[in-house]
């Protein structure tokens, strides 16, 4: 703003001087015009004065003349003389006075001079007598008196007029030159006085920039240094104290690199050794400050050495440190995990990238291994998180600290971890690195709040001379993860070309098996729960089939697992219920003096969801079956796996009324304790305990389980009974109940009701001992219940 006003005062000094300029020159041009007018009169005056004198010559010439002739001849014309001298008179007052005062003159036509001449010749040659001779002498006489004193006063007047011009003349120059004088004068003092004026306020605004830069610099956080040509300092701000702890006592004299750090003391003469005018350099160097720490400084260097103002290397300096510090975490952020502080699925794959393409060229052979933790969202929802986080933690320190040298490991996401193996022979023995892994992870885990156990699977795959690209090494050592987790826990597999096939046979029954829910492929079957001593059903368990309209009827072990692992088998598992328990309060109300029971089993991941207990209030209001006829039964690795956070659950479905059952008793392993504070109504005795029955004596183990079931007065279901000696045997033992091929494979609800409901039913020595799992009859098949109507 103040440069701003002082640009308008300085355009409006430069206006008042043009327009007294032009004021001055306007008067000197108008006076000199009236001077050169004044002159013009004076000669255009003096030329009549010449005229009449000339004129008065020639008069008198022809007078002579006329005389002479008049001499001659002796004789005149008296009438000829009168009438020429009245026309003389009349020519000689052609001669009038033009203007007034001092500038008036006289002006002659030449016309009547050329007529007068005539009129004398005239005179001349008529002249006859004295008298007439002497009257026209006489009037001659007068005319050229009054002629000769025409010009006489015209003189006069003339010399009086030059006087006067040149009185007027003289005074208006010197007024002139007065006033240009006066004009001059006050111009000069006029424009030294702003000169003045605008020269000290210069010298103000100098003296203000100078105090302002001043102050500029030494407030600066910017480090200013001015170096010799032997790099030594000459000069330094009070920031390079404020900044980097040394005095400018301490700092003057002594060379700049030594305050610089060692690596970077080349780049620094490097960025230093320009010509003068070269331009300057952008570079950041570490610097120490007085307590020995480093800190990065971001400074621009330019060569002023030739300036005469200067003469000096100028550096300008900023502290960048904590935009380093915080550039080193976005990158380092960027590239590594939050969580473990190993790389990441990005630098992995950055890795991967540059080992294939070093491979390319010679390089070494590349494998990489895919690790995943066997069920650790079971750990995650028993313990906690937190806990959950620390074993990631503890996974990947022990993965880091066994892998080879010089070798990769990365997060890629939840409990997935990869190896890059792409020195040495290493990829060579991926196999081998692998399983040493496996044991090395099945060791326990000492963690703040507890002490667990994980498992993991491994998919590996190898690179080859065929070229594989990033993207395709991924996908295979993924796919032989995969096939690991699927085949058994804790479990390593590499890649083949038939696992390809596999997956992708997998991922299209999930695909079909989503669209097979929706149309109602999918049927309830029903195997029946049968008193051992009577051979009678006292109920049932429900059993889900699909029957795919491409590859026919297919067995649970095909779909449940895939179900399980996309999801579908919440929706798969709430169409069970309803379907189930609507068919069985059906029968119920048509046979009620037989009422059944009815056995569902829960996934892992049913029991997850946080409205389970919502959903079979639903089920048990929309189908209007008694609660206490439905069980559900979990097995008994996923009570334990999270025995906390289903303690509550299982609890209020018991308050529903609903029963709970142990399936596959007897193959975990942790204590039993759990029998008597969970809500627990039955044990359903897994399939490996009764097959011992066919090979001799009871097992020990076998007698424990049933005589433990029943002095908790639980109730005792045996498994895969497919012989008559094992009902027999099981009898002995005090269990009660069973199912198995012996009595009866799952059938269709018309089947099971026609066989066992409509009649009594024939021994099970006659009965469906060897049939076959029937089609589905799809009528009686169901439909999945409406999303907004599950819970």
């Amino acid at each position: 703003m103040h440069g701003c006003r002082t640009i308008v005062k300085e355009l409006r000094l430069r206006c008042h001087k043009m327009i007294a300029l032009f004021v001055v020159v306007g008067i000197a041009l108008a006076m000199a015009l009236s001077v050169v007018s004044l002159f013009g009169q004076v000669r255009a005056q003096e030329k009549s004065v010449v005229f009449l004198v000339r004129l008065d010559n020639t008069a008198i010439s022809e007078q002579a003349h006329l005389w002479q002739s008049l001499s001659t001849t002796g004789h005149l014309d008296t009438g000829s003389i009168s009438s020429t001298l009245s026309e003389l008179s009349a020519q000689l007052t052609a001669l009038t006075r033009v203007g007034e005062g001092p500038r008036a003159h006289w002006r002659v036509d030449l016309r009547h001079y050329e007529a007068l001449l005539h009129s004398i010749h005239r005179i001349g040659e008529t002249a006859k007598f004295a008298t007439q001779e002497r009257l026209l002498q006489g009037s001659l006489r007068n005319a050229t008196d009054a002629l000769t004193r025409s010009i006489n006063r015209e003189c006069i007047a003339q010399e009086g007029l030059a006087h006067s011009t040149s009185i007027t003349a003289d005074s208006e120059t010197l007024a002139m030159m007065a006033f240009a004088a006066l004009m001059t004068y006050l111009l000069f003092r006029k424009f030294s006085s702003a000169r003045l004026s605008s020269e000290l306020r210069s010298a103000h605004e100098r003296e203000r920039a100078q105090a302002r830069f001043g102050s500029l610099v030494r407030n600066s956080s910017d480090v200013l240094v001015l170096l010799d040509s032997a790099l030594t300092i000459t000069y330094t701000t009070p920031s390079f104290e404020r900044t980097l702890g040394w005095s400018s006592e301490e700092t003057l004299g002594r060379s700049l690199p030594d305050f610089i750090d060692e690596e970077d003391k080349i780049r620094l003469i490097e960025c230093l050794d320009t010509e003068p005018g070269a331009g300057q350099t952008t570079t950041t160097l570490k610097w120490r400050d007085r307590s020995g720490s480093l800190r990065y400084m971001e400074s621009v260097q330019t060569n002023l050495l030739d300036n005469a103002d200067i003469g000096a290397l100028v550096i300008n300096a900023r502290d960048v440190t904590e935009r380093h510090r915080l550039e080193t975490e976005l990158l380092h952020s960027a590239f590594h995990d939050a969580l473990t502080q190993i790389p990441n699925r990005v630098l992995f794959t950055e890795r991967l990238t540059s080992a294939l393409r070093r491979q390319a060229t010679g390089g070494p052979e590349v494998a990489i291994l895919f690790v995943d933790l066997d069920d650790f969202k079971t750990i995650n929802d028993t313990l906690g998180h937190a806990v959950g986080d620390e074993l990631l933690q503890a996974v990947a320190d022990r993965l880091q600290r066994n892998l080879p040298e010089g070798e990769t490991v990365a997060r890629l996401a939840g409990d997935e971890f990869a190896i890059l193996l792409e020195t040495g022979d290493h990829a060579e023995h991926y196999q081998e690195i692998a399983l040493g892994l496996l044991d090395i992870l099945r060791n326990p885990y000492t963690l703040s709040d507890a002490t667990c156990t994980v498992l993991a699977s491994i998919g590996g795959a190898k690179s080859d001379d065929k070229g594989r690209t990033t993207e395709e090494l991924l996908k295979q050592a993924d796919v032989a993860m995969y096939v690991a987790k699927k085949d058994r826990l804790s479990s390593f597999a590499a890649f083949d070309e038939k696992m390809q096939a596999e997956v992708l046979d997998r991922l299209a029954l999930k695909n079909d098996l989503k669209i097979g829910i929706e149309r109602g492929e999918l049927s309830v079957y029903y195997q029946p729960v049968v008193d051992l001593a009577t051979e009678q059903i006292v109920g049932v368990e429900a059993l889900v089939r699909w029957f795919h309209p491409e590859r026919g009827l297919l067995s649970p072990l095909t779909f449940i697992p895939i179900a399980e692992d996309s999801g579908l088998i919440v929706q798969l598992g709430r169409f069970v219920q309803l379907t189930a328990c609507t068919q069985m309060a059906e029968w119920n109300r048509q046979y009620p003096d037989r009422p059944l029971t009815l056995n569902v089993n829960l996934s892992v991941r049913e029991l997850q969801e946080p409205g389970l207990v919502k959903q079979v209030a639903w089920v048990i209001e929309q189908s209007k079956i008694d609660p206490t006829l439905l069980t559900l039964e979990l097995t008994e690795t996923v009570i334990m796996a999270q025995l906390e956070t289903l303690t509550g659950k299982l609890h209020r479905l018991h308050d529903l009324g609903v029963r709970i059952a142990i399936d596959d008793f007897g193959t975990g392993y942790s204590s039993l304790s759990y029998l008597e504070t969970l809500p627990v109504d039955a044990l359903k005795i897994d399939k490996s305990f009764t097959d011992h029955l066919l090979s001799g004596d009871p097992p020990v183990t076998l007698k424990t389980i049933v005589q433990l079931g029943n002095d908790l007065k639980l109730k005792l279901v045996a498994e895969g009974i497919e012989d008559a000696s094992q009902a027999s045997s099981l009898i002995n033992l005090g269990c009660a109940l069973g199912q198995g091929f012996h009595f009866a494979r799952p059938l269709t609800a018309v089947d099971l009701e026609s066989e066992f409901l409509a009649h009594r039913s024939p021994p099970a020595a006659e009965r469906f001992r060897s049939t076959p799992d029937t089609l589905p009859n799809l009528s009686h098949s169901g439909t999945l219940p409406k999303p907004e109507e599950s819970l």
